[in-house]
Formats: C-alpha cells, structure tokens, sequence
C-alpha cells in the first residue's frame, strides 16, 4: 500500500514564505474550505510577487505541491490588509445517516509554532479546533503516523494524501506549503462523516501532552474498518445494482475532471499575479502623482495654476491608493481563498481516486486465492477418498480444508459486500461536494462585481 501513499500533487512551483493565516472554513454543504483570513487580520507585511510566469505549475520539481502559489522573489508590494466579510454560515441539512451532522462541522487551523524549530530542526504547529475548543502542538511526523494509521483502518474510504517530507533543501517556501497542505487534510480528516469519530483522530486534536507520548502509552487499535464495524443488512442492500458501472464510468471521468481542477488552479494564481502587478504599478503611480509626498510646490508669485494643477494630482493619487487597494484585495481573495477551495476539492477527487485503487487491489487479491476452484477440488477429492474406503484421518483432513475454505469464502463476500457499502458512501459523499464547484465559481463572480465597483468608486 506505500506506493499509494505517493502525493497526487506532487508537483507544484516553488514559493516564497507567506503570513501565515487562519485556514478552514465549511461551504453549507460540509466541504472543507481553507478560510483566506479573517476580519481581525493582522498587518501582513510586504507581499512578493514572481514574474516569471513561463515555468509550467505542474511539472515536477522536488515534490512539491502542484497547484500552489506563484508568489516568489521579485517585486515587493506595501501592505494593503483585504476588507472584511462576513463568513457563510452552514445551513441546515436533511438528515441522512451518511451526511455530515451540522453541530459536527469543525474548523481546524494549523499555524507554525513561533519556536518551531528544536536542536534537530523539528517544525511544531498548533493546531487549533473550533468543535473542540483546543489547541495543541504537532508535528510533521504525528500527522505522517495518523494518516497511515488511517489508511489501515479505514482502506476503503477517502483519505486525503499530505505534502511529502523533504530531507534536503527546506526552505520558507516548502514550510508554507506544507503548512497549508496541512491544513487541509486535516480539516477533511476533521469533518469526514465516518473517520472522524475515530479515537485517534479525537485524541490528535485535543490531547495536550506530545501525540509521540500519547501513542506510547496508549493501545492504538488499527484493525481494518470490516472487522469492527458491523453494518446492518438493509444498509449493505442499499447499495445499487447497477453501482458498479456507474462506477466505471466515474473512474474514467476522474482523471479529466481532477486535469480540470488543476487547469483551474493555475488560472487562479496566474489571475491573482496580475492583480497583485495590477496593485504595484498603481501604487507606483500613486506615489509619483502625489505632489504633497514629492513636494511640487511653485515658487512663482501670485501663480493658481500650479496649485490647481496640484490638487488634482492629489486627487489622482488618492484614487489611484483605492484602486491598488481593490486590486491587492481581489488577489488575496482569488490566492489565499478560492485557490484554497479548489484544492481542498483537488484533493477529495485525488483521494477518491487512489481509494478506487486500494479497492481493486483488494478485490483482486481475494480473486487470486481461487478458493471456490479450492473447495471443489477438496470436495470432489473427497468423495474419491470416501469411496475408495480412505481412512478417517484423511477424510477428517480433507473435511476441515473444505470447512476453512468455506468460511474464508463467506469472509471475503461478506467483506467484498461491505467494500462496495463504503466505495458507494464515499461516492455519496464526493457528489455532494460538487456543489462546492458553485460555490467557488458564485464567489469569484461576486469578486470581480466587488473589484469592479470599487474600481468604479475611487477614479
């Protein structure tokens, strides 16, 4: 199962190190967004922007993650903080056994811990849950050790891949980065239906000695989901006859759909890069009509012209000031939200993808022990011994392997049942995110009528 542990987006172009923000929010359908920032944001600092807009996203370059931020070392912007808004509120649901309970939602932010590095150059986060109202400290490693914990127990079910670990060359760019793909998985982790009632997960998020410690002084129970979940038979019948060719079908669309996402991706953040330009050359010409920052004054007597001419070069500049302000405000939307959003839905469709290979995998390998051909073997063997006059020993011998191999036989449809019960919830489960596509699409329609009247506002 390592080979599909491999990132699905393990290509990415590198970035330079940003603010740390708050990351989560849930869409009224449960999908699990990353919340761009908040409206206590603090003073961000200087934003850089990468001109080099010639280097393909998604070719691979040392793991990193695909899709992420242009922003590199170029040019650098002043601050200019997003306005506020007004976070959506989850609406009710219909309550169905398989979706995500509105009082469950929780939102999850990791940020690095201000001392984050050790003597061994270990990186801490806090990891903070609103459901739980906790804050605790985690590392790389602890969140590595819960999604194979994870992948384990829960085989048939999405879960999401997270950044891989880079033994060299670490940089502010790739902590960011992982920062963020941190966060994701985890809030996906943190609202799954299913897997978040998992001990585990609960502990992750609320236990506040080291999770290295809790793990040592706990048992961790891993066995795989079957063995322990027992499901009632109108719930295995609910799945439909004819699932396993919708099934193909949406395994052939998967692969375009999550090249969709990814094109989507890059037109966001090269989108967000010409804003934030936008914003730099505006604010440059700011600050070159600003007579009362360039001191343009007339040593003429008695001239009104100069002072006219002034005035209107002030006014200039102040609108100007407002239009980098909208500009630099519908970057951070477009990079730090949508961009966000789509790639918390880039990686349900990736984890949805790689649980369709695990499944495979498995019904494949309990194909190949060819136990039905076994037990007809054994039961056609044994009638030759019975009617030769055989001894008991033998007969006895070849009445437990049939016994074995009939029971093995029932484990494994039973549990084929059951991979096909939770296969179908999941896919339940992805297709009520697609709305979350709408969701994406809505708020950067509505970004484009905000820049625009506040474009039309200040010139």
């Amino acid at each position: 199962m390592n080979n599909l542990l491999a990132n699905p987006w393990d290509s990415e172009t590198p970035i330079e190190e940003q603010p740390s923000l708050p990351s989560s929010s849930l869409n009224e359908r449960g999908m699990i967004f990353s919340q761009s920032y908040s409206d206590d944001l603090p003073n961000l600092g200087s934003i850089t922007l990468n001109t080099d807009l010639a280097q393909d996203p998604w070719k691979s370059n040392e793991n990193l993650v695909a899709g992420d931020e242009i922003f590199s070392n170029s040019v650098t912007l002043p601050p200019f903080p997003p306005s506020k808004h007004e976070d959506n509120v989850p609406q009710t649901q219909k309550e169905i056994s398989y979706q995500i309970e509105l009082k469950k939602l929780d939102q999850i932010t990791v940020e690095l811990e201000e001392k984050h590095v050790s003597l061994f150059g270990h990186l801490n986060y806090i990891v903070k849950s609103k459901f739980h109202g906790s804050s605790v400290s985690r590392r790389y490693s602890d969140v590595l050790w819960l999604q194979n914990h994870l992948l384990k127990k829960y085989p048939f079910r999405i879960i999401t891949s997270i950044p891989p670990k880079k033994a060299v060359g670490v940089d502010a760019a790739f902590i960011e980065q992982r920062r963020k793909g941190l966060s994701r998985f985890m809030n996906f982790i943190a609202n799954h239906p299913v897997i978040s009632k998992d001990p585990q997960i609960h502990a992750f998020f609320t236990c506040e000695a080291t999770f290295q410690s809790y793990r040592n002084s706990n048992v961790v129970e891993n066995e795989e989901e079957f063995n322990v979940n027992q499901v009632q038979e109108d719930e295995l019948a609910s799945v439909p006859e004819l699932f396993e060719s919708q099934l193909l079908d949406l395994k052939t669309s998967l692969k375009p759909q999550i090249d969709y996402i990814f094109e989507l991706i890059g037109i966001m953040e090269r989108y967000a890069h010409r804003s934030m330009e936008s914003a730099l050359d505006y604010r440059k010409l700011a600050v070159l009509l600003s007579t009362t920052k360039n001191g343009n004054n007339c040593f003429v007597a008695g001239c009104t012209y100069c002072g006219n001419i002034n005035e209107q070069c002030d006014a200039y500049s102040d609108g100007l000031e407002g239009v980098c302000n909208a500009h630099t405000d519908q970057a951070y939307t477009m990079s730090m939200q949508i961009v966000e959003d789509l790639k918390s839905y880039r990686d349900l469709l990736t984890g949805f993808q790689i649980m369709l290979t695990r499944r495979e995998m498995a019904i494949t390998a309990m194909a190949s022990q060819n136990i039905a051909r076994r037990i007809t073997g054994n039961k056609n063997r044994l009638v030759e011994v019975t009617a030769k006059g055989g001894g008991q020993k033998e007969i006895d011998r070849i009445t437990n392997l049939i016994n074995q191999d009939e029971r093995e036989q029932e484990y494994q449809v039973a549990r084929t049942r059951f991979i096909e019960w939770c296969v179908y919830n999941e896919y339940r489960f992805l297709h009520d995110q697609k709305s979350s596509l709408v969701t994406l699409l809505t708020l950067f329609l509505e970004t484009q009528i905000k820049f625009s009247s506040q474009y039309l506002s200040v010139i």
